[in-house]
């Protein structure tokens, strides 16, 4: 509060410090500004406006009166339709249309100073048992301390950036309003069709946790016949990385590591070492860079002879290329 005290007339506060250095208290009330691929500075930026000073953000459901707030806020952002598409099917029914399997929706907005700075919507996860079986979700919930209905899915989540520092109380509240426990965010391979991605890029991705994906067994049904699988496990579903969150790990923090890490050539082993990286779960590497003429196979469709080459499935893991 100190700086805004002694510079009336100013709205931002910025800070740099280099990209090897640990990140100190102060800087959790900033928000860090992702660099441009061509950026050459060993320097990390972090910026803080005014308004991110004020502690009256509250977290509420989204009512009719909310629509041109909400509006206001998700402008200029990917899949702005799907939203408010939710946001209407909430205001006026609470729940997906019957044909849809009326699945029960929450919708959300975040107010400060009786202004709308954030849209969040999820539904009640159908797919647990699926879920179960093709990530190591287990390394982070005890399934039998959660009812089946303390679980959900979430579709969108838009902050402002400016209030970026309040994400892990904004997850907290929607936990506590939707009387859930668990939240699951699928993200889809680039090269999927939008209709497949009801989705938008959540802003809270950083401070989930990424669950790896399960090396799935091939079931000899006709053999197996009435001790088969239950079919919810083996049916087909596009494949998608999982990030989770749950009330107990809002409360974990995460220590974040600015050093950038490059790794030349997509090999076995460079590829492991950066999946090794991304799923370290108190851990945020904000600077991994791979160079690789060809991208990883996750950003192209599925390939016979490629797929038989790697050891997992890309689309599974959300590891992010940078091309070179």
């Amino acid at each position: 509060p100190g700086h805004c005290g002694g510079f009336q007339d100013k709205d931002y506060c910025i800070i740099t410090q280099p990209h090897t250095s640990p990140e100190y208290p102060l800087l959790q009330s900033f928000t860090r500004v992702t660099p441009k691929p061509t950026m050459t500075l060993h320097q990390e930026l972090y910026i803080a406006h005014r308004c991110s000073l004020l502690d009256d953000v509250i977290v509420r459901p989204c009512d009719s009166s909310d629509r041109d707030g909400v509006e206001s806020t998700i402008k200029g952002i990917d899949n702005t339709d799907a939203i408010m598409s939710d946001i209407n099917q909430f205001i006026t029914a609470k729940r997906d249309p019957l044909e849809e399997g009326a699945t029960p929706l929450f919708a959300f907005v975040a107010e400060c100073q009786s202004q709308i700075v954030g849209v969040f919507v999820v539904r009640d996860e159908r797919n647990i048992e699926w879920i179960r079986s093709h990530f190591n979700i287990e390394g982070f919930v005890y399934y039998a301390h959660h009812r089946r209905e303390e679980h959900a899915r979430l579709h969108h989540f838009v902050l402002n950036p400016v209030f970026s520092h309040y994400t892990k109380h904004v997850m907290r509240e929607i936990l506590r309003l939707a009387r859930k426990t668990c939240l699951y965010y699928p993200v889809y391979p680039g090269y999927e069709p939008t209709e497949m991605k009801p989705y938008s890029l959540a802003t809270c991705i950083n401070d989930m946790i990424p669950v790896r994906p399960r090396r799935q067994i091939v079931y000899p049904l006709d053999r197996l016949k009435e001790n088969a699988p239950l079919e919810r496990i083996l049916q087909k579903i596009n494949p998608f990385a999982l990030y989770h969150l749950n009330r107990k790990l809002t409360l974990e923090p995460k220590i974040t590591v600015n050093a950038r890490v490059v790794v030349v050539g997509a090999s076995d082993v460079g590829l492991s070492f950066l999946e090794a990286l991304s799923f370290t779960p108190h851990l945020r590497f904000n600077n991994l860079v791979l160079l690789s003429p060809n991208g990883l196979p996750g950003q192209s469709k599925e390939d016979g002879i490629v797929d038989a080459m790697l050891p997992t499935r890309f689309p599974q893991l959300g590891v992010v290329a940078r091309w070179a």
